[in-house]
């Protein structure tokens, strides 16, 4: 029941910002105050147990290489949450909730740095728009409403690489998958189980994802993993869904699914796919 940035008044503009060049040989100077304001949508919205790691986090940690990813009794529910950039929601735990928040964004937004703001931005900048970023073990993710939208970076046509709705990954405090029910949430990003290694027992179900996908793999781009026990099903998905695992595994299933007719599903051969449409 927390409401963040419901109400921002005292955002501002910076006039005379001055920054490196991408190759960092010359000082630039922004004239114009609203290329980097201060605004206070740019910053994380609710972060329990996810803070940053002097040394970093092991990738696809587990209880025995990152034992404080795993801490038990974080609830995050019914919060109201405005961001224009970062996650919104930053959390990791054993038998972590989140549920029922809303997450509201802006869309048609422009940013000229770099995530540093130290530096001018490149095409391939991230700054972390993202809904739901989340790891740990035992995990609800249920009835969240959410927004994303990604930067223009300066007045190129690239976009900021991120814009993700609900995500998992192997590096920067993500997890194993070992027991997650993602349900009944509704936005208009994607569903991401994003090449995580191994993933057992992750159920996606009656999610409504507009002009988006639903990604399911454990391989990275290193080396190929297993899956069992997944269920992608009864999910209305604009876009495609994908789930991929080159070593196998059982009782994974597609089912039930509703798109358009541009979307598409691509899977490994260890997967039961029906009644999809």
């Amino acid at each position: 029941n927390n409401r963040i940035n419901d109400n921002i008044t005292d955002n501002y503009e910076q006039p005379g910002y001055k920054l490196q060049s991408r190759d960092k040989k010359n000082i630039i100077t922004y004239q114009e105050g609203n290329k980097v304001p201060f605004h206070y949508g740019n910053h994380y919205g609710i972060v329990v147990n996810r803070g940053g790691k002097k040394d970093g986090f092991k990738l696809a940690a587990t209880p025995a290489t990152e034992p404080g990813l795993f801490r038990k009794g974080i609830v995050i529910r019914d919060n109201w949450v405005y961001h224009t950039m970062r996650v919104a929601i930053h959390a990791a735990g054993d038998g972590l909730i989140i549920q029922n928040n809303d997450i509201q964004d802006q869309p048609n937004k422009q940013w000229w740095t770099d995530p540093t703001g130290t530096r001018k931005a490149t095409g391939a900048v991230t700054l972390e728009n993202r809904a739901i970023d989340w790891s740990g073990w035992n995990v609800l993710i249920e009835g969240n409403n959410y927004q994303v939208y990604r930067h223009q970076i300066e007045d190129t046509k690239y976009l900021s690489v991120d814009g993700e709705g609900i995500l998992i990954q192997e590096c920067c405090g993500g997890t194993t998958v070992n027991n997650v029910i993602i349900k009944n949430n509704q936005g208009n990003a994607y569903i991401g189980l994003y090449k995580v290694r191994e993933i057992n027992n992750a159920t996606i179900e009656n999610n409504q994802i507009i002009n988006s996908n639903i990604f399911v793999m454990a391989d990275t781009n290193n080396q190929p993993y297993g899956m069992n026990q997944v269920k992608i099903i009864n999910n209305q998905v604009s876009g495609n869904i994908i789930a991929k695992a080159s070593l196998g595994g059982q009782g994974n299933e597609i089912s039930g699914n509703q798109g358009n007719q541009s979307g598409k599903l691509e899977y490994c051969c260890s997967i039961k796919v029906n009644n999809n449409s």
